[in-house]
């Protein structure tokens, strides 16, 4: 019997079908409504999220509201290395975040991201796509000052001028303008710790434990006590 060498194409045509495939992921179903309270939205989504053990997956929403205005939602990831088969996982979504203005469209990426550095995460965009959420809304382009829910009074720049004069005034009036969850994050930052943006709050005893976004980019998770009597700061692991 004689055997022939694989000619080069065969070699690639070979080496291109074992291969593994880079993360992806099959959308089943997704969706975002609106609170009763007006206070935030809920968004759920279940996926397939393949091929995606090195690294996670997190959803970003690009969200547009009634008068025009943009901002970016990081939700909680899925990290596929803890599930039996971190190459084929049930991704399901769900979390509630504050949005008091009413939404007209929103846009859902899934992302895939790895690395250590969370300033220079690789990120490949695994799913994608533009919902109307209000078509009753049709927004127009605005200003970049009316973007905000926070009255005039309490914008940086004000607050600064108060200071001057009336230091004590000026963060009191800072805080009343934050909601309870800006408090807290701006409470662990000042405490030397990180914390972009607090996802959960819940009592334990006379102190409070804070889950928190590590950085802004969406990534890390880390968890503190905060001792309500002493006004100090635990990471807790």
């Amino acid at each position: 019997m004689k055997v022939y060498a694989a000619t080069p194409l065969l070699a690639l045509i070979i080496s291109g079908c074992s291969a593994p495939s880079g993360p992806s992921a099959t959308m089943n179903q997704w969706s975002l409504s609106r609170e009763q309270s007006n206070k935030g939205y809920t968004f759920t989504a279940d996926a397939r999220l393949h091929n995606g053990k090195h690294g996670w997956f997190a959803p970003r929403l690009v969200l547009i509201d009634d008068v025009g205005c943009m901002r970016t939602e990081y939700l909680e990831s899925v990290h596929p290395i803890s599930a039996p088969d971190p190459n084929d996982v049930e991704g399901r979504f769900d979390q509630r975040f504050d949005q008091r203005r009413p939404l007209a469209k929103v846009t859902l990426s899934l992302l895939h991201q790895s690395g250590t550095d969370p300033r220079s995460l690789d990120e490949v965009v695994v799913f994608s796509e533009e919902r109307i959420v209000d078509p009753n809304l049709s927004p127009t382009n605005v200003s970049p000052e009316r973007c905000t829910d926070r009255p005039r009074s309490a914008t940086r720049e004000d607050l600064r001028e108060r200071a001057k004069t009336d230091p004590e005034g000026a963060n009191a009036e800072a805080i009343d303008n934050m909601s309870r969850n800006e408090v807290v994050a701006t409470a662990i930052n000042t405490a030397g710790y990180l914390c972009a943006r607090v996802t959960r709050l819940r009592p334990a005893g006379g102190d409070i434990i804070a889950d928190c976004v590590e950085y802004r980019n969406g990534s890390g998770r880390v968890r503190y006590r905060v001792r309500t009597d002493s006004m100090t700061v635990e990471p807790i692991e």
